[in-house]
């Protein structure tokens, strides 16, 4: 009996040594993973969300009073997490092993906000939701689409040939029934042609056009009459591939109507191209990303086609570029639909197209100071790939070719702009690009510092009708005093007012040469030096 019981004694006595183990383990290893999180290296971006994460508060007695900076602490530590997006896409997965994310052929699901309030769009009321127009023109220039020519495709362990006489029949994918539809939030996810495609919906209307319309406005009234001002805004993928239902629920503003109205309310002086129709005739090629919200290259490359009709200048084919292309891309559309699997597990084909003409890239601050000099492709992760162009958008970039025609390009832009650029090394003797909204000087004496020949505004439909349209005006009116000097060692002597609107035919302003301007070679003191890689 003693033995028994003893026996049983030290069963008992094991079985609480290893669950006291086991406790002290699972809290040491508890304490060990609290520890890292909380004083491991943080995130600092997130590539799903495509944004900069939150940072560090400074302390004030102020800010510790009125309790910002506790918030700030808060958000600073829930929104750096470390390995953030590993942790991401792994919630995402084991959503769908649990059957949270389902799918069957053909379905359609709407995914978001349920209130409409389009992002990017500020609070744009719903305009009509009226289908798409077929053939509708723009009012000032309206380029001819032209059809796409063969493709040299080389990159990605591949190389082929396009079919240069292959004229794939268009498809209108607004007007076909999907098998199934509905209609709840503005992000949504749409099966076609065996691809699932994330769009938002779009809500502009003209009359939250203001800053756009005033601020370009603004700018023809400063500048000569010589210099060409251009509107070319760039419409988003539900314009060709929303759905039937989405526009007669009103979801969708069709954003050439938009652009239209806006050029109508736009000063003579500038001249408004229309590209929905050019890219309609190619909505059956790839040419918006389906888990990015912005375009495909290639749509960029129909786009700045029909600029440089519009503009009289020439323009490559596509033909003579590099094809290169980056597999397995997931962009911001898997963010915005709160990391959904269709999108996930069905990523895009990057594809790019690199110029194979002679050209230089002098990357600059946003006040114009002097970084380095680079090609106009970023070295950059999978998961970054429509960063590759200019490297991102803060930059001021200089672009200088072999083309010797005079003509100066000023490309003021957001992110869809970035992809145009590359494009224009065959039209444009100088191609300057700054993003609206890091740019720190006076556009008016900035354009006649560069000899700006035209200036083309390439900003996305909802950039034109939401809170980024209104740096336009502060971008004319700002530091007019600042004396504007290009700090590139590199750098050619600056034509002056006078030398610039001689080569338009017409005479200077004042005809004479500002010291200051004469200085275009000089290297600024308080520059960065300069490196090898943005």
């Amino acid at each position: 009996m003693d033995k028994r019981y003893a026996r049983r004694s030290a069963k008992a006595d094991r079985e609480r040594t290893v669950t006291a183990l086991s406790l002290i383990l699972l809290l040491v290893c508890f304490l060990a993973m609290l520890a890292y999180f909380v004083f491991g290296p943080r995130s600092t971006r997130s590539e799903i969300e495509r944004r900069e994460l939150a940072t560090m508060p400074e302390f004030s007695a102020k800010s510790y009073f009125d309790g910002s900076y506790t918030a700030g602490v808060t958000t600073f530590f829930t929104d750096t997490v470390p390995f953030r997006d590993t942790l991401t896409k792994a919630r995402s997965t084991m959503k769908g092993w649990f059957g949270l994310t389902l799918a069957g052929e053909g379905d359609v699901i709407f995914l978001g906000n349920p209130t409409g309030d389009s992002k990017g769009a500020g609070n744009e009321a719903a305009a009509g939701g009226a289908r798409p127009p077929q053939n509708t023109a723009a009012p000032s220039v309206t380029p001819e689409p032209v059809p796409n020519a063969g493709v040299v495709i080389a990159g990605a362990g591949r190389f082929e040939e396009a079919d240069p006489t292959a004229t794939p029949e268009p498809v209108d994918y607004t007007r076909e029934e999907p098998e199934d539809c509905t209609t709840s939030g503005n992000v949504y996810i749409v099966k076609q042609n065996g691809h699932y495609r994330g769009m938002e919906y779009y809500y502009g209307n003209v009359a939250n056009a203001g800053g756009y319309i005033s601020g370009l406005t603004a700018l023809r009234n400063s500048i000569p009459d010589s210099v060409n001002i251009w509107s070319m805004p760039a419409p988003v993928a539900g314009q060709f591939y929303a759905p039937p239902e989405v526009w007669a629920a009103g979801n969708m503003t069709s954003c050439s109507d938009v652009f239209d109205d806006i050029a109508a309310e736009l000063p003579a002086g500038v001249q408004s191209v229309n590209v929905c129709d050019a890219l309609a005739s190619h909505a059956n090629e790839e040419i918006y990303l389906r888990t990015d919200h912005h375009w495909q290259p290639l749509g960029a490359y129909y786009a700045a086609q029909q600029f440089a009709l519009a503009a009289g200048v020439p323009f490559a084919d596509l033909s003579t570029y590099e094809k290169h292309v980056n597999e397995g891309y997931v962009g911001t559309m898997y963010g915005f639909t709160d990391m959904n699997d269709l999108i996930l597990n069905d990523p895009d084909d990057f594809t790019y197209y690199v110029p194979t003409v002679k050209y230089t890239s002098a990357y600059y601050d946003g006040a114009f100071n002097y970084q380095y000099t680079d090609d106009l492709f970023a070295d950059v992760s999978l998961d970054y790939s429509y960063g590759m162009f200019l490297g991102g958008d803060q930059n001021i970039v200089k672009t200088t070719t072999e083309v010797k025609n005079g003509r100066v390009l000023l490309v003021i832009k957001d992110s869809y702009g970035n992809a145009t650029i590359p494009f224009y090394t065959s039209s444009f003797e100088k191609i300057y690009v700054a993003d609206v909204r890091y740019f720190w000087l006076n556009l008016p004496n900035f354009i006649d510092t560069i000899g700006a020949t035209d200036v083309l505004f390439t900003m996305s439909a909802f950039s034109i009708v939401s809170d980024n349209s209104w740096y336009i005006p502060s971008l004319v009116t700002q530091d007019p005093d600042t004396v504007i000097v290009d700090s590139d060692p590199d750098a050619e002597p600056p034509r002056t007012a006078q030398t610039q609107t001689s080569d338009n035919g017409s005479a200077g302003e004042d005809g004479g040469e500002t010291p200051d301007s004469d200085t275009d070679g000089d290297t600024d003191p308080n520059t960065v030096t300069p490196h090898d890689t943005p």
